[in-house]
């Protein structure tokens, strides 16, 4: 413990006395740290096209669900039918300001792991197996609640 209360204030001596000897860091330091933190914050901003694009790929393999009770599907496909068309204006605005991505914009990752989802869903159909929908949609609900407090965390910045 005093250790490390030893090496706590050997820094705060080194680092008052490295700013008495850097001019810079005494005028310039808070300033260009400050639009540093700014700039890291406003590139939330570009997470849109992304969630845009996950939302597009669960929507498109939610289409052929087939063990799904109906009525909650139906559901289901509108909720994300609005949170798309939705995303879809935000990305074009985004796309004109220039602030976003351009229609051209892929995301590999994001594209490989639908990918397989839908690889996965393909070979259980096959094989006679349901199961596969289920496998889906646990992972359709862990990356919706991961998106929820990405969101909420977000909000909470602001």
């Amino acid at each position: 413990m005093v250790k490390l209360l030893s090496a706590a204030l050997l820094l705060l001596c080194l680092g008052h006395i490295a700013y008495a000897w850097c001019p810079w860091a005494k005028t310039r330091l808070l300033t260009i740290n400050k639009n540093s933190v700014k700039q890291l914050k406003e590139m939330d901003e570009h997470v849109i096209p992304v969630i845009y694009e996950a939302l597009k790929h669960v929507k498109m393999i939610s289409q052929n669900a087939t063990t799904w009770s109906r009525q909650h599907l139906a559901l289901f496909k509108n909720f994300l039918s609005q949170q798309v068309e939705e995303l879809e204006k935000c990305v074009e605005k985004m796309t004109l300001a220039g602030d976003g991505g351009s229609e051209e914009t892929s995301y590999p990752a994001l594209n490989a792991y639908f990918q397989k989802l839908s690889d996965f869903l393909e070979k259980k159909e096959l094989s006679g197996k349901f199961c596969g929908w289920e496998v889906v949609r646990k992972e359709v609900i862990v990356n919706l609640e991961f998106l929820n407090k990405f969101l909420d965390n977000r909000k909470k910045r602001r």
